[in-house]
Parts: structure tokens; C-alpha cells; sequence
């Protein structure tokens, strides 16, 4: 829990759907050349990293305002602490002035134990989001994967090489956006999400509807870059991984993501990840049965 960190994604995303495509928006906000992932329809059964196609999107006049359309089933997801400064003071009227204000999207706040006024000034910052909603899920807080306690997570944190990271609720927070958060029935009647982390900010005009240039490119998931993380937070996560991949998927379909993972290397791997604190996706994908799969393995199985 924790010591995979954002890896956890990494995985499941290069097992299902491996081949990206660029679009453009201005340099200068937070979501400048993201990476979407596509996935085409296939009438065969070949298996589903055989089945995706690399093509290119960018924001185009169709895309722009909303023309009296319908908007995508999409929501905006974030999750907030108890000191979130930047979070009111700046994420939020940004998000407000440079996307909402055109293109009015649902907002779903996690948090532990809010105060009720806490929630109403975030309303009253959001003013044109379709709908502002809170869920308290302080009790993934006080829970544990199933078979790791307490007394080994602590003795884990505390090894010499982990106890300059992050501590019992950072990890927490990981295995939060990893895995937990995709089962909640809050979520059920949403088909795309957008996650912003509390300090995520939108320093000029969102171009286009980004939830409806998922839609028409037919996007299954949206990521800001790819990114290299310290060897010591993805400790054992690739043989641990391959332990579950060896009865879960094809020869191929392993030797598809040893590509990516390794990245050029025969056996070693660097610490590949997939930069997530800043995604879109669909909820198809993070409710995919080998996505849920993989995540419990990953999960029950530390600390090793």
C-alpha cells in the first residue's frame, strides 16, 4: 500500500490498452499535450492490447461551447484534506473561470468529515458547475488491505530506505485513487471522470469540452505525461505484478507490457508510471474486471 504509489495505474492501463495519441491545448494551462488513449471497436477476439490504434485529437471548433447540445456523462472528481489553502484560494476559481463557466460539468468533493460550511463555500465558488456534491470517505482512513496489519505496515514504513517518504495517509490516499474509489455507487451513473488533485490549476480558458473530445475520439483515458518515480516507492512491484499477470494474462499480452515497462531494459524495471494525479478517463476502464483484479493482488500483497 503506498510503496507502489502511482505504479498501481501504470499497469493496468499499458495491460488493456496500450498505443496513446496527442492532443493540444494551450502551453501555458495544466492540461497542455496530454496523451488519450484510444480504443476502437474490434469485431475480433484478439486480445485487448492487440485492439487499440494510435491516432491524433486536438481541440477543434465543433468542439468549442456548447451549442445547445447534451452534454458527455462526465464528472470532475476531487479529493481534499483538512489544510487544502490552495485548493480554495486558487484550484477552485480557476476551475471555475476557465472550464466551468463554459462548459458546466458536475463536481463530486471526497473528503474527511467536511463541515457543512466548508461545503458551502465551495458551492458558492463553483457557481456554474451543474451540481456540487460531497462524500465523506474517511473510512478508507481507518482500514487496511485485507491480511496486512497495522503493527506491518508500521514496521515497513519505518525500514531505513522508506522512511523518508510519505506516511500512513499519503499511502492511503494512493490506494484511494488506485482502486477503492472505482467501486463507489456514488460513481455508477457517470460514464467519464476528470481528476484534479487539489493543487491542479487551470491557468488559462480550457479550449474545448475535453469530456466531449474523449467522447467523439472514442478516449478510454487521458494522462498529463509519463513520468520516472524513485525506485524505492515502486520496490518489488514488477515481480509482484508479473506473479499476477502469469495467471491473468496471455503470453502476448505480458510480453506487451514487459515492452513499455522495461522500457529498452532486458529484465530491470526503472520506475515507469504513468503521471495520474491529472487524468480523464472512462469508468468502463477503471471497473474493467482485469483492472479490479489486478489492483486487489497488488493491494492484498503487502507489504512484502
Amino acid at each position: 500500500m503506498g510503496r507502489r504509489r502511482t505504479s498501481v495505474m501504470m499497469f493496468a492501463l499499458i495491460m488493456l490498452f496500450i498505443g496513446t495519441y496527442r492532443f493540444f491545448l494551450p502551453s501555458e494551462t495544466v492540461v497542455y499535450q496530454m496523451e488519450v488513449v484510444r480504443r476502437k471497436p474490434d469485431p475480433t477476439n484478439a486480445p485487448a492490447t492487440q485492439r487499440v490504434s494510435i491516432v491524433e485529437a486536438v481541440c477543434t471548433p465543433a468542439l468549442e461551447g456548447n451549442n445547445g447540445r447534451a452534454q458527455v456523462n462526465g464528472v470532475i472528481l476531487f479529493l481534499t484534506g483538512k489544510k487544502e489553502r490552495l485548493f480554495f484560494k486558487k484550484a477552485l476559481p480557476l476551475l471555475e473561470v476557465n472550464f466551468l463557466s463554459r462548459y458546466p460539468y458536475p463536481v463530486h468533493v471526497f473528503h474527511e468529515k467536511m463541515p457543512q460550511d466548508r461545503q458551502e463555500v465551495i458551492r458558492d465558488v463553483l457557481l456554474s458547475a451543474r451540481n456540487v456534491t460531497f462524500e465523506d470517505v474517511s473510512q478508507f482512513w481507518r482500514t487496511l488491505p485485507h491480511g496486512v496489519s497495522e503493527e506491518q505496515l508500521n514496521e515497513w514504513m519505518n525500514t531505513p530506505e522508506q522512511r523518508r517518504y510519505h506516511k500512513r495517509g499519503y499511502r492511503i490516499m494512493c490506494r484511494f485513487w488506485a482502486g477503492l474509489v472505482w467501486q463507489l455507487p456514488s460513481l455508477d451513473s457517470y460514464e467519464y471522470y476528470w481528476r484534479l488533485d487539489t493543487d491542479s490549476f487551470l491557468t488559462q480558458a480550457v479550449p474545448c469540452d475535453v469530456f466531449r473530445l474523449m467522447q467523439v475520439n472514442q478516449c478510454v483515458y487521458g494522462y498529463r505525461r509519463i513520468h520516472i518515480d524513485r525506485l524505492k516507492v515502486v520496490k518489488d512491484l514488477w515481480p509482484t505484478f508479473k506473479k499476477w499477470a502469469k495467471t491473468a494474462l496471455s503470453t502476448s499480452e505480458l510480453e506487451g507490457v514487459s515492452h513499455f515497462a522495461l522500457n529498452g531494459s532486458e529484465s530491470e524495471y526503472k520506475g515507469i508510471i504513468y503521471y495520474n494525479n491529472f487524468e480523464l478517463g472512462t469508468m468502463a476502464l477503471k471497473r474493467h474486471p482485469l483492472y479490479t483484479s489486478m489492483f486487489r493482488f497488488l493491494d492484498e500483497n503487502e507489504p512484502l
